[in-house]
């Protein structure tokens, strides 16, 4: 009876991973077309709002210090 279960799991285990790969890609791939929808230049403003930001806190935390 023992011997049975890997010939019974094997192919289980294969499908589900099967699956949830294939689920995966397809997650992946509406993920990037989603990103093509947005424009090319709001990755450069959100990069420079971060700068600001972190320039803004950088000042303050030097000037706590004195």
């Amino acid at each position: 009876m023992w011997q049975l279960l890997p010939i019974i799991l094997l192919p289980i285990a294969t499908i589900a991973i099967a699956y949830i790969l294939e689920f995966s890609t397809y997650l992946l791939s509406q993920v990037w077309v989603l990103s093509s929808m947005i424009p090319n230049w709001i990755p450069t403003v959100v990069l420079l709002i971060l700068v600001v930001f972190t320039y803004r806190s950088l000042k303050a935390s030097s000037s706590q210090d004195i």
